[in-house]
């Protein structure tokens, strides 16, 4: 099937006899079935441009979610390429309401991709590329965001009694919810994020089990290269994975040339450029962990920077509990606060914060 939605072409594949077969007439999200092979495409046609907008729902969403739920033993492969990004002439500003149920709307470039629930022995694979990213197009442009992402969770399902079990993972983002300014003017702009991020967790979820192997690739992206950014409570990017436990499995992260800003001015308070890269609610056991970081989370200033109860890159891995597990961190180049200017009149300022935390 082929529609056009959001300025979005989407397409749905089905796996017989070895050939992927495009399937007419399906309505995004979809339930996708047990035991399928599927692939999903999903290609942009063109920038969106802004003059000066509010955004304060999930409808505002460029790239609504495509899936709800996942059967036991399927295959799904999803493909976004060129998706959601957007031009901003005057100000977009990105936050939440309240829906009539009570329940939280939230602005978002892309919404989550997988929402619900993923059954045993799964394989999903996620590639998104060049999508998501804002250019500032004038000295006064803005982003504003407030209690909003531009990319939510790529996978947020429900933690209760669905545990990820023999669950193949790979996600990478290439050159995705990047900020910066047109080629001919690289100091305009202003990024403000109040408890926001650019990128949401990667994966949150409950309990990940049984020889389940959680790969994730970020390259190239969250970026911000503009006059000034403010970050108050939130992140460039949040945590990569966010569930209870994780046991007998193998997970490796892989984050390069990313999630590093640019500026005259940089403050940020009571936030970080990057958050925990895993965050484990209660034990890691009998697994296997690497966490690659390199020239990431970096902080380039021309003319003042005050980080204040806050961080470059927080906890690599937060948990209670780690048992008979092999964990190995690499940190290359990241993390690191420098002055770029020619100003003498220069200033860096630390307040109860550190460049890295534990």
């Amino acid at each position: 099937m082929t529609t056009t939605l959001n300025n979005n072409i989407k397409e749905y594949f089905i796996k017989n006899n070895c050939k992927y077969e495009l399937q007419p007439d399906v309505t995004f999200p979809v339930t996708i079935p047990a035991n399928q092979d599927i692939l999903i495409k999903v290609a942009g046609n063109d920038t969106t441009l802004v003059d000066e907008e509010r955004w304060s729902s999930h409808e505002k969403t460029l790239l609504p979610s495509l899936i709800t739920s996942i059967g036991n033993n399927a295959k799904v492969k999803i493909e976004i390429t060129q998706c959601s990004n957007v031009t901003i002439n005057k100000r977009l500003s990105l936050g939440s309401s309240i829906n009539q149920n009570g329940s939280k709307s939230q602005a978002a470039l892309i919404d989550s991709v997988i929402t619900g629930t993923i059954g045993r022995n799964v394989t999903l694979k996620i590639l998104i590329v060049d999508s998501a990213n804002i250019i500032l197009n004038a000295q006064d442009s803005s982003l504003i965001i407030n209690d909003a992402d531009l990319i939510k969770e790529i996978i947020n399902i429900d933690d209760g009694d669905n545990p990820l079990d023999n669950f193949k993972l790979d996600v990478e983002l290439i050159n995705c919810a990047n900020i910066h300014c047109p080629e001919d003017n690289k100091e305009c702009g202003v990024i403000s994020i109040n408890d926001g991020q650019l990128i949401d967790e990667i994966l949150d979820c409950g309990e990940i089990k049984n020889k389940s192997n959680i790969n994730i690739k970020i390259k190239d992206s969250a970026n911000a290269h503009v006059n000034s950014i403010n970050i108050v409570e939130g992140e460039l990017v949040d945590e990569l994975i966010d569930c209870l436990s994780i046991a007998d499995s193998s997970v490796e992260i892989k984050i390069s040339s990313s999630v590093s800003t640019s500026a005259n001015t940089i403050s940020i308070t009571e936030g970080e450029l990057l958050d925990e890269t895993m965050d484990v609610k209660n034990h890691i056991r009998n697994s296997k962990i690497d966490a690659t970081i390199t020239n990431s989370a970096n902080a380039f200033y021309s003319a003042t920077m005050t980080i204040t109860g806050g961080e470059l890159i927080d906890e690599i891995i937060d948990t209670n509990e780690i048992t008979n597990s092999k964990i190995e961190i690499k940190l290359t180049t990241s993390g690191c606060a420098s002055y770029i200017g020619n100003n003498a009149g220069h200033t860096f300022t630390l307040t109860n914060g550190e460049l890295i935390d534990e």
